[in-house]
């Protein structure tokens, strides 16, 4: 069946939890089978840090079985209100690997704090390690400026780190239906201050002699 479970203390990979009451329910021969434990949290809600960073957590729900995770809509929230980065992953799968965690994600979208761009349809790797948090994949670019000054983009070499309070992300940006590449996308974001912002590099465009009549 379920029981409640409490921490008041849990730390991970330089991730950090404040005291929490979780619902863990048995998989199949109960939570604990000889040296396997397995079962599932029924709508975690967590909240601490990465570093100096505030965090919190919530998923539908997240299963494991010995090292193995596997979350279902999981929600991420980084920073204060007032300068919040998201992200939102359909699912999530990890193990342990190493001194961290690593795994792969799908169905991803997020924003970084007050940089007005979206970022979605991203899948790709991910990996928790001494605080520091790294994704890599592919993902796709809109313009949330009003009026939009691009449209929608993708990059197949996203990578976005997370190390204290600085988010790094990077790509270079194709059109779509042609692959034609069109920028090199690089984000900064300072989540204690919520400053950041995005250069776009744009390659330079050669004209060939103008033909006269």
């Amino acid at each position: 069946g379920c029981t409640p479970v409490t921490f008041r203390q849990l730390a991970l990979a330089g991730l950090v939890l404040d005291p929490a009451r979780l619902r863990v329910c048995a998989d199949g021969a109960g939570l604990i089978a000889g040296p396997r434990v397995a079962g599932r949290l029924v709508a975690p809600r967590l909240s601490g840090r990465i570093g100096q960073s505030p965090v919190t957590l919530a998923a539908r729900s997240m299963g494991f079985a010995g090292t193995r995770l596997t979350l279902d809509q999981l929600a991420v929230r980084l920073g204060g209100p007032d300068r919040l980065s998201r992200l939102d992953v359909a699912r999530l799968t990890g193990d342990a690997a190493g001194d961290g965690l690593a795994g792969r994600y799908e169905g991803a979208e997020g924003e970084i704090g007050r940089v007005p761009l979206r970022l979605f349809d991203a899948a790709g790797g991910w990996r928790l390690a001494g605080g520091v948090l790294a994704l890599q994949g592919a993902v796709r670019l809109a313009d949330t400026a009003n009026p939009p000054r691009f449209n929608a983009l993708s990059a197949a070499d996203f990578a976005l780190r997370l190390a204290g309070s600085d988010v790094r992300a990077s790509g270079t940006l194709v059109e779509p239906r042609s692959g034609a590449r069109v920028t090199r996308v690089t984000l900064t974001h300072d989540l204690s201050a919520g400053r950041g912002g995005a250069v776009l590099d744009v390659p330079e465009i050669r004209f060939g002699p103008t033909l006269q009549p």
